[in-house]
């Protein structure tokens, strides 16, 4: 049994994208799940341009389901990252990427 004061770390267990192609501006709904808590979500193109977006998260059995609405006002083909922030303010990669094609 962890100590009360030991917080779990954030991780990335899964992410998907809808639509996973679009036309420039679009608005892209980024599903994640994570087993913890994270204080800020991160979303970022593979040349690290934070991409504008807002999060929503709800419990879903042992983790949180996160609903991150994004804007691309510009056309985009790539990987975007997912960096999540633990409570006490440490950023960390999740492993798993999108793939998006906004033209």
């Amino acid at each position: 049994i962890a100590p009360a004061t030991q917080v779990t770390a954030p991780e990335l267990r899964s992410v998907t994208v809808n639509p996973a192609t679009a036309k420039a501006p679009a608005t892209l709904t980024f599903s994640l799940e994570t087993n913890a808590a994270t204080s800020a979500i991160l979303l970022l193109t593979e040349a690290n341009t934070t991409l504008h977006a807002t999060a929503n998260g709800t419990p879903k059995d042992d983790g949180l389901l996160w609903r991150v609405t994004a804007d691309l006002p510009d056309p985009y083909k790539g990987k975007v990252r997912v960096f999540l922030r633990d409570q006490a303010g440490a950023w960390s990669e999740g492993e798993l990427t999108c793939t998006v094609d906004v033209q």
